[in-house]
């Protein structure tokens, strides 16, 4: 599998300029099998989402472009959007297929620290999809936090875990150390991609997206770049270690509520 990471600044509260900014960026990749795009890559991290969010019944023509473009190259697209439905609003991830077909998941975790619990509601589903024979599973930002919410399962693992973040510099150590644990304790993949610049609130981003591999050794990393990073993840060689190490085999069971 092919991961393209697009690490990026973002444009204050403006869907527009930024979906013209990634239309743009898209154009260069032109073979990936996973094209992540940062969180709420439509406006940056704003906890001001009246009158900015995407209506549910409009999000689709937002991201048409870029539901064509995955159809186009043959690859899937993933981000995470502002969005309001039945009068709540949610940090929505989308994944866009290139059969046509959209996914979303629901931001789990919301930062409380900066008042996103006041602003969004929380999901209560984990979204697991199947991307070019790879089991990917997609997560938002704060949810890295949480092992519990991310713990794979013998029984039905994934071999990809995306985070889709807006992590400042400030707790940037935190951001790679996390990304590591999360690969080593679920034997798996790990891609965290962030944002550079500085947001409408003055808060800095160096972004540190990254590739890591099952062993937790990093595969690409970049610093303060606007750049689109690419890998190939080994599935054979997950498989393989796997089989020699089954470390979820030995995991505790729990139920989530």
């Amino acid at each position: 599998m092919r991961v393209v990471a697009v690490q990026s600044p973002l444009v204050w509260e403006n869907p527009i300029e930024n979906r013209d900014y990634f239309l743009q960026q898209l154009e260069g990749i032109t073979s990936a099998d996973l094209i992540v795009l940062p969180e709420m890559f439509s406006t940056g991290f704003s906890m001001k989402p009246d009158g900015i969010a995407h209506k549910s019944a409009e999000v689709t023509d937002y991201l048409k472009p870029f539901s064509n473009y995955a159809t186009t190259i043959d690859t899937a697209i993933c981000g995470s959007l502002m969005v309001e439905e039945n009068g709540q609003y949610f940090n929505r991830l989308f994944v866009l297929l290139p059969s046509g077909e959209v996914h979303h998941y629901n931001k789990r975790h919301l930062f409380t620290f900066a008042g996103e619990h006041h602003a969004y509601t929380a999901g209560d589903k984990p979204l697991q999809l199947k991307i070019a024979g790879v089991n990917v599973t997609f997560f938002v930002c704060y949810d890295l936090r949480f092992p519990v919410w991310i713990r794979n399962k013998a029984e039905n693992p994934y071999d990809l875990a995306v985070f889709v973040a807006n992590w400042p510099t400030a707790r940037v150590s935190a951001w790679q150390s996390l990304l590591v644990a999360r690969a080593i304790e679920n034997q798996c993949y790990v891609v965290g991609v962030n944002r550079v610049g500085i947001d409408g609130n003055g808060i800095a981003y160096n972004g540190c997206s990254q590739l890591i591999n099952p062993y937790g050794h990093t595969t690409f990393k970049s610093v303060n770049e606007e750049v689109a990073m690419a890998a190939t993840l080994d599935l054979e060689d997950l498989k393989r270690f796997r089989e020699k190490f089954p470390v979820l085999n030995d995991a505790d069971g729990f139920s989530l509520h």
